[in-house]
């Protein structure tokens, strides 16, 4: 190979490493800590901060602090319920998805846990969420009418099954 070509290739992947760089910076990839269906829920103050405590439907808890009474958490919607699925992490700070059972609800497939308003990219066996969170793909999931993997609107809502794995995404907004 000639100088000149192992020049240009050297600046290239520079460059490539740059751009991931800087893609990577818009949102923190976040840690999953936990993923399991609430089964009980409480919060209680410890000193001056308060902790969350969730047990899963198979015996296991996880808690999450918030230092002061302020209940800092990034994520959207609303606190889990008893029989919502819970996917939580406190990397970078405190974060959670939740999603509701939606069990033959609205034309979804039974045990499906739905994930809404999530934009994000949709790989051969991931699903990226713009949120900074990545979800493997169950061993069944179902394309639905996109077909192809490649981005998605935050319109739709994404199927989780009780692993917090993707079975199929549901897209309502042009060009997924």
């Amino acid at each position: 190979m000639r100088a000149t070509s192992v020049k240009r290739l050297a600046h290239v992947a520079l460059l490539l490493g740059v751009l991931a760089g800087v893609a990577g910076c818009s949102t923190p990839q976040k840690e999953i800590d936990v993923i399991g269906v609430v089964a009980s829920e409480g919060g209680a103050y410890d000193g001056p901060d308060m902790v969350d405590k969730y047990t899963f439907d198979d015996g296991r808890t996880y808690s999450m602090r918030y230092h002061g009474h302020a209940r800092a958490v990034e994520g959207p919607g609303v606190l889990p319920n008893v029989g919502d699925l819970l996917i939580a992490g406190t990397h970078p700070g405190n974060w959670m998805l939740v999603a509701n059972l939606r069990d033959d609800w609205g034309g979804w497939p039974k045990g499906c846990y739905g994930l809404g308003s999530q934009a994000g990219y949709d790989t051969a066996t991931t699903v990226e969420l713009d949120f900074g969170v990545t979800l493997q793909k169950a061993p069944d999931f179902n394309p639905t009418d996109h077909g192809q993997p490649g981005r998605f609107g935050s319109m739709g809502a994404i199927c989780l099954d009780r692993q917090g794995r993707v079975t199929q995404i549901e897209a309502v907004e042009a060009g997924y």
